[in-house]
């Protein structure tokens, strides 16, 4: 017992040493005590859970200690891995954040700077090391290098910025802008990657495009010399540059040309013709379109004018020496070059015209003659008479014409009319020019057919009159007495004679098939009028009549198989029936209203089996789109389209909340979302997770209510409101946002605050001032008294 005794005290007083090492955080120390108590008694009080805690604390101050090392060895992967695994809850590492940024940041910078060199580096790299190095400078502004380095990022982001905003202006080719860019940098960094050369070249191209413009101006304005003298001063700077060789050739050639254009205008008004037409060929030759084709209409004027000239002397001198055509063929020449003529150049066409044309009448009067045309003949001479009358031997040729026109008409005349078999007039005619002259052609030979033809006629004309009136007897005689007349086959009388015969026996088949019609027999009428068609595909009607009765047999057919169809609700079948039945005959019996009917129901059943595919793939619109059209259709209803469609919009509305709300929740708008999650729980209480969002978000904005009236009140230094509000908040969600670390803050700048009273209170007690101070005290005594926090 004494042994146990000792041992205890022992244990009890190395308890105590232990705890006063763990209470001043003397991990080593505590480590060591609570060792040995493990040995001597594994169980003893909770000197166990503090052994384990005094070791976790001693290896995060190690660890902690290691990356402070690796910052200082600027090893900052080491830094970033022994950083990132402490907690800094201990007052001794609550660096840690900062340290671990800083890593972080010189980890990005080193990597950044690197790329640099290679000049791969981004903006995106300098405004990450810049953001990590934000907060540590204004929490800091003395931490390590911190600062400097912050500094040299943003200038580094800064010339970053402008050098691709000046590469960017140099391809816009704004060269003010890539010059104000690039003169950015080099004041402030004239090393900086190849931005020298390029301001330089920016610069350069700046110049250039001055001279271009003002050359560009000069051409405008036609003032060649000044245009010439920019485009060669930027050929001295650069000879490639865009188009400004060819524009200063262009140049050159205005000034060429216009010196020759002043030479041929002198030449043209001193008189010398030619030599300024050369000027001008010259001119025109380089360049059509010399002064908007000034030069090659003048040209063309000059040379015009010469010809004229030339052509008018030409055809003087022929007309002088009657050769007409030749003198038409230059006086037409002078008017195809000037349309207005030249002097008296229309007269003299006038006069050769006339006398060449009245040698061509002459001539084609003559041809015609010879031709036995005498109708054109006579056209000639009357217009020969119209423009010259008395012309050479024209007024006897004009009636031997006459005579032989009237005799060549006549006999045209006969010959038509036997054509037409006009016989009588015919026979008349034919007299009449015997009459004048007795051996004219074949006169006579055809006044004999001409009278046999007639009789011929007048037996054929009551033929077919018999014929028509299907008097066959009589049309058969009268055909007999044609074939004993006629030399050979008269018209159509060996056609028709058969004809006759054949007819009988049509019109008693034709009036058999018209009896089983009127009996409704179509069988009978069929094979009746078959049996016509056999002997004459053509006879009267009887093919319509026969495709008719088939028609009918078809109707009927077709009819019975769509009645059949539609009553079995085979659609596609019924509606390609009485489809078949309408186009035929679109009033038979009720087809095109029960065609339309299976249509509509085809219709419907289309509609509803589209509405339920989509309300099955959750497609909502569509669904209610087709169930609606089914309603304006069927306003009725149809199947339980009404139901569906209620189910389809409240499932499309409640979908449209959930995406709305999630989207909102998304964009952190949680009291809209609430109350549309709100909206779908009544909708339907059991929709997907929406009853756990509801709690959730509520939740959500409980805690985040208390958040923002802790951080008021503690804007405000109020501690006594704002600290049991975080402690609240704290224990209901420990990692929520930094409320814990705001909390331990919050408490320790209470208690500054408080010391800083006593402080002040003391200092007023020194001074004498009793009053005052025991105001200041009795204070801080009952904000002590109201802040559990601070017991300790």
């Amino acid at each position: 017992l004494l042994e146990e005794a000792i041992r205890q005290e022992h244990l009890s007083r190395l308890y105590e040493e232990g705890d006063l090492a763990f209470q001043s955080r003397n991990w080593a120390a505590a480590v060591e005590i609570f060792g040995q108590i493990q040995s001597l008694q594994a169980d003893y009080r909770d000197a166990s859970e503090k052994y384990a805690q005094a070791q976790q604390e001693l290896h995060w101050d190690s660890l902690y200690q290691e990356g402070l090392d690796s910052l200082e060895r600027r090893d900052w992967d080491n830094a970033i891995e022994a950083l990132s695994d402490v907690r800094p809850d201990d007052y001794r590492r609550r660096g840690q954040p900062r340290d671990l940024a800083y890593a972080q940041a010189m980890q990005a910078f080193d990597q950044a700077v690197q790329r640099a060199a290679q000049h791969r580096d981004r903006k995106a790299d300098w405004e990450q090391v810049i953001n990590l190095l934000t907060p540590i400078v204004e929490e800091s502004p003395g931490y390590r290098d911190a600062a400097v380095k912050l500094q040299e990022a943003n200038n580094r982001l800064r010339w970053l910025k402008w050098y691709e905003e000046g590469q960017q202006q140099l391809k816009a080719e704004n060269w003010t802008a890539a010059i104000q860019a690039f003169e950015s940098i080099t004041k402030e960094n004239p090393e900086y990657r190849d931005a020298s050369a390029l301001l330089e070249e920016a610069k350069k191209q700046k110049r250039l495009a001055e001279h271009y413009q003002k050359g560009r101006r000069y051409l405008e304005h036609q003032i060649w010399r000044e245009a010439r003298d920019e485009f060669q001063a930027i050929i001295n700077i650069e000879p490639g540059y865009g188009d400004a060789q060819a524009l200063l050739e262009k140049a050159d050639k205005e000034i060429r040309l216009g010196d020759l254009f002043g030479q041929a205008m002198k030449h043209y008004e001193e008189g010398q013709r030619d030599e300024a037409i050369v000027k001008l060929e010259a001119i025109v030759a380089e360049d059509e379109d010399y002064r908007n084709g000034e030069a090659k209409a003048k040209l063309e004027a000059w040379k015009k004018e010469r010809e004229v000239r030339k052509a008018y002397e030409v055809g003087r001198r022929y007309f002088e020496q009657q050769k007409w055509r030749p003198a038409i063929q230059s006086l037409e020449r002078l008017f195809e070059i000037e349309e207005n003529g030249y002097l008296n150049a229309g007269v003299l066409l006038e006069k050769a015209q006339i006398e060449v044309r009245l040698e061509d009448l002459y001539e084609e009067a003559e041809n015609f003659c010879r031709d036995e045309k005498w109708e054109e003949a006579l056209k000639r001479y009357r217009e020969i008479e119209e423009l010259r009358s008395g012309y050479r031997d024209v007024p006897e040729k004009f009636k031997q014409a006459e005579e032989k026109q009237w005799l060549a008409t006549k006999y045209q005349e006969a010959r038509r009319q036997e054509a037409a078999e006009q016989w009588d007039k015919a026979i008349k005619t034919l007299e009449a020019i015997r009459q004048r002259c007795s051996n004219y052609a074949d006169v006579e030979a055809r006044l004999d057919v001409a009278r046999r033809q007639k009789r011929l006629a007048d037996w054929y004309k009551e033929a077919n009159q018999a014929f028509e009136q299907e008097n066959w007897a009589k049309a058969v005689n009268l055909f007999q007495k044609i074939k004993g007349l006629s030399t050979g086959d008269y018209k159509d009388v060996n056609l028709l004679y058969p004809i006759a015969e054949r007819n009988r026996q049509l019109t008693e088949l034709y009036a058999r098939a018209e009896a089983a019609l009127f009996k409704n027999n179509l069988d009978a009428a069929e094979e009746a009028l078959a049996a016509i068609l056999k002997i004459d595909e053509g006879y009267r009607d009887a093919q319509v009549k026969l495709a008719e009765v088939r028609r009918q047999k078809r109707l009927r057919e077709l009819y019975a198989r769509a009645e059949e169809a539609f009553t079995a609700g085979q659609w596609e079948e019924a509606i390609e029936a009485y489809r078949q039945v309408v186009d035929m005959d679109p009033e038979y019996k009720e087809a095109a209203q029960r065609l339309e009917k299976a249509e509509h129901q085809k219709k419907l059943a289309a509609f509803y089996d589209k509405a339920e595919e989509a309300l099955a793939a959750e497609e909502w619109q569509k669904a209610i789109a087709h169930y609606k059209a089914i309603l304006t259709l069927e306003p009725d209803g149809y199947r339980d389209t009404k139901d569906k469609l209620a189910q389809a919009e409240k499932l499309h509305r409640i979908h449209d909340l959930y995406q709305s709300a999630v989207k909102s929740e998304g964009e952190g708008d949680l009291p809209g979302a609430l109350e549309m999650y709100k909206t779908i729980l009544k909708l339907d209480p059991d929709f997907e997770n929406v009853a756990a969002k509801v709690k959730e978000l509520a939740e959500a904005l409980e805690l985040a209510e208390l958040y923002n009236k802790a951080m008021n009140a503690l804007e405000k230094r109020r501690f006594t409101e704002g600290i049991p509000l975080l402690q609240q908040l704290v224990a209901r969600k420990p990692d929520y946002k930094d409320a814990a670390d705001r909390l331990e803050q919050a408490i320790e700048d209470h208690h500054t605050a408080l010391l800083d009273q006593f402080n002040y209170a003391q200092q007023l007690k020194k001074e004498k001032r009793f009053k005052e101070a025991r105001h200041e005290l009795e204070t801080y005594q009952r904000e002590l008294g109201n802040s559990p926090w601070l017991s300790k």
